[in-house]
């Protein structure tokens, strides 16, 4: 389709409203891989994969989705695809081909350090960047190794260093980290 923006040359849309494969059922996160494959997961817990082309080419369900649906997404400095469960309190690591490669996070009441989380993002060091809100509103650092809390910031309010909802998360070229609340 012809597109007149300062940002794109081109927009495709792929999938369409659905249950089948290649469609989405209100879509909730996106990510890209290094081969720029898209990766869309949606409210029927299933984590769909399609080519730079649009083409569908797998995809997979959650582990479990009776409590709640994921939620974010994105890729790891192993190429894995992760996604958060936020009424589960955990993050999974799935391999390109939807093999779970990796599981951790617990309930704060659990003996965790998780509430309800929202959004991942990771750095070029493997850590685990998770924003959070319900009870708390902030934005945590989990290690590369051992996934273990190392930096905590953000309370709720509208100043500066303070969080209403915190949802997305990015990192730029200079791993400074971005979040959207």
């Amino acid at each position: 389709a012809e597109v007149k923006s300062r940002l794109f040359s081109r927009v495709e849309v792929i999938g369409g409203r659905g249950s089948a494969l290649g469609q989405f059922n209100k879509p909730r996160s996106v990510a890209l891989d290094l081969e720029d494959n898209l990766y869309v997961v949606d409210m029927t817990g299933r984590v769909q994969k399609f080519s730079p082309r649009g083409e569908f080419l797998t995809s997979w369900r959650m582990p479990e989705t009776d409590v709640g649906k994921p939620k974010g997404m994105c890729t790891d400095t192993r190429g894995n695809i992760v996604v958060v469960e936020p009424h589960y309190q955990r993050v999974n690591h799935f391999a390109p081909d939807g093999a779970l490669v990796e599981q951790w996070g617990r309930a704060i009441t659990n003996g965790g350090s998780l509430v309800l989380p929202r959004a991942v993002a990771i750095n070029s060091r493997g850590e685990a960047f998770l924003s959070e809100y319900t009870t708390v509103d902030r934005v945590q650092g989990f290690s590369a190794e051992g996934r273990l809390p190392f930096a905590c910031c953000g309370t709720t309010g509208d100043r500066d260093g303070q969080f209403s909802r915190p949802e997305g998360l990015a990192f730029g070229p200079d791993d400074r980290l971005y979040v959207a609340d």
